[in-house]
């Protein structure tokens, strides 16, 4: 399926690490289904609630230790991501640089260099 299920994990994941609340990283998560096959909230409810329930959820859930789908909506994703990456191998170091990189804005690149 192109894997857009593991870039979209994957995004997921980099979007609650840099602060994206539930709402935007699932808006993003659907984007694809979008572009690829036409099926938005608006035209499909049905089967956007399904993908995000049965696909991204799971996903989310098990990044972020919870069991509950609920806890999902309220969920600090930056440091239930945070926590994710640390205990997978990753140090604080690597995580800053990894956060940083991913904030920091263009105008604030250029300067830098």
């Amino acid at each position: 399926m192109e894997g857009k299920d593991r870039t979209g994990y994957v995004c997921a994941l980099l979007e609650g690490l840099c602060g994206a609340s539930y709402k935007e990283i699932v808006a993003d998560y659907l984007k694809t289904y979008e572009n690829f096959y036409r099926i938005t909230p608006e035209k499909d409810p049905g089967a956007c609630k399904a993908l995000v329930s049965l696909r991204l959820n799971t996903c989310l859930a098990y990044y972020a230790g919870v069991n509950d789908e609920s806890e999902l909506q309220d969920m600090d994703y930056a440091k239930a991501f945070s926590n994710f990456l640390l205990s997978h191998g990753m140090n604080q170091q690597q995580l800053d640089a990894l956060v940083q990189a991913l904030t920091v804005s263009t105008q604030q690149v250029t300067i830098l260099r």
